[in-house]
């Protein structure tokens, strides 16, 4: 199965990247993941005044963001 670019990128930042970390920071990176996802979904702060095709997008975005994550974690 030919793996998505945005596949491959989530896998590189959750799984290449935390393949040495002990547990705790592989809990720390796990947290900074989510919470960095959960705030971009509040484009109201990260994006005052944005139209709302552009806060659609972003959520459109981050929605594809948490479908590769789960493809890559179920692997």
């Amino acid at each position: 199965m030919t793996q998505q670019p945005l596949h491959r990128l989530v896998r590189q930042l959750l799984l290449a990247k935390t393949e040495d970390l002990d547990t705790r920071a592989l809990a720390a990176y796990l947290d900074g993941w989510s919470s960095a996802l959960s705030l971009l979904r509040r484009t109201e702060v990260c994006l005052p005044g944005a139209s709302s095709e552009v806060e659609r997008a972003v959520h459109a975005m981050l929605d594809e963001i948490a479908q590769a994550q789960a493809a890559v974690l179920d692997d």
